[in-house]
């Protein structure tokens, strides 16, 4: 039996996954790692980059095909379930297409396993806490794993399986879902915890401080975020069995009241300014946000009425940003000479200092794609106010979203 099998969900993203294969795959290969993945593109051409990573490393990696149309929460269970393997495994490390593992902490990892032989191995990347001392190993409960690692706990690519115990019960439903069916956006996470309440004395080990980083990769359920982080995931916590309940508040806003999520202003008026959150597509959730979110309800009304400046203050300490506060406030009280402004040099200026924002809470990686995204997104906005004639209302109206972009 060999010792550890990788497995890859993926879905139409080939360069991301020839990048993290040309990376990846020396390394799984010298350390007799076998690598699955289970492309569910409705094209081939994730297809052709994994055939020619199979020539380069044969009876190293594998190709399993899935259909496009199956629902996200079968993938996974039929990934857990061990479908489409060629060998059999101790252990299951399913892993999103775009992560970025150094050799030092998979070899670190691999010990630990054999070292420890834990039902479950869960890892806390650095990048989620850079103050984490490098390389601590902790064994925890069930209780404590729900409590204080759901972030991790969560994340596909941050646990490791025994399958002959955690795994032991999980098959893939016997029928194909209908359109009427809820379907589960984390999986892996019930199946982990479920598993854990029925096993007498499992043991759980955490490695802290382990260093991994992303391909940038745009998120493919972004517009859904309110659906999946809160009636989804509000529904598998209320539905856990009874030794999690008394953490069940604790881990419910742990795990999305961050900066990434449901916990930051600057998150939460990229939302609006995407038109992911609009007065209409909020007011289902209103009831149930004090459950995901430290951020008041009116704060939210306002940034979704574009009232944002009155939650920031009037000043960031940044000269061009705080130039185009002031000349944002000047549209409405009618003392604002547009022809007089040096939007070129504003836009310079304000593209330097997004340049220059630091993101300590994510890897470097991400961090850099954040800013892009920001960039992007406000050359765009003061093109078009440089190359089109605006009514002061239409000026406010883009200058708002150009500064709850960038702040």
């Amino acid at each position: 039996m060999k010792k550890l099998a990788v497995q890859i969900p993926t879905y139409k993203h080939p360069d991301t996954m020839n990048t993290v294969l040309e990376r990846q795959m020396p390394v799984f290969s010298e350390l007799g790692i076998d690598v699955y993945i289970y492309d569910s593109s409705p094209d081939r051409l994730t297809k052709y980059v994994v055939d020619r990573y199979i020539k380069m490393f044969p009876g190293k990696i594998f190709y399993c095909r899935v259909s496009p149309t199956l629902q996200v929460e079968r993938k996974i269970v039929s990934i857990l379930a061990g479908n489409g393997l060629e060998d059999d495994y101790e252990y299951f490390w399913p892993c999103k297409d775009r992560e970025l593992f150094g050799k030092d902490d998979i070899v670190w990892l691999l010990n630990k396993l054999s070292e420890q032989r834990p039902d479950l191995l869960v890892m806390i990347p650095r990048g989620y806490n850079p103050s984490l001392p490098k390389k601590t190993i902790v064994d925890i409960s069930p209780e404590d794993l729900y409590r204080d690692y759901p972030n991790a706990a969560t994340s596909l690519d941050a646990s490791i399986y025994r399958r002959d115990s955690l795994l032991a019960d999980v098959s893939v439903p016997k029928r194909d879902y209908t359109p009427d069916d809820h379907i589960l956006n984390f999986p892996h996470y019930k199946i982990m915890l479920e598993s854990l309440d029925k096993m007498k004395s499992p043991k759980i080990t955490v490695l802290r401080g382990v260093d991994w980083n992303e391909v940038p990769t745009p998120s493919g359920w972004e517009k859904d975020i309110f659906k999946v982080w809160i009636d989804q995931w509000l529904d598998l916590n209320d539905n856990l069995p009874d030794r999690y309940k008394k953490y069940e508040d604790e881990s419910v806003k742990r795990t999305v009241n961050h900066t990434a999520t449901f916990g930051g202003i600057r998150r939460i008026t990229n939302l609006n300014g995407a038109d992911i959150l609009t007065e209409e597509k909020f007011a289902p959730y209103r009831k149930k946000w004090h459950r995901v979110s430290n951020i008041p309800l009116d704060y939210m009304d306002k940034i979704m009425r574009h009232d944002v400046l009155s939650i920031y203050g009037l000043r960031t300490g940044n000269d061009y940003v705080d130039a185009l506060i002031n000349i944002c406030q000047r549209t409405e009280d009618g003392s604002l000479e547009v022809k007089n402004i040096q939007w070129n040099a504003i836009k310079d200026g304000i593209l330097d200092y997004i340049r220059a924002l630091k993101y300590p809470e994510v890897n470097s990686y991400y961090a850099e794609w954040i800013n892009d995204y920001k960039s992007g997104i406000v050359r765009d906005l003061f093109n078009e106010i440089i190359d089109t004639e605006l009514s002061l209302e239409d000026l406010r109206e883009l200058l708002t979203r150009i500064i709850v972009t960038v702040i």
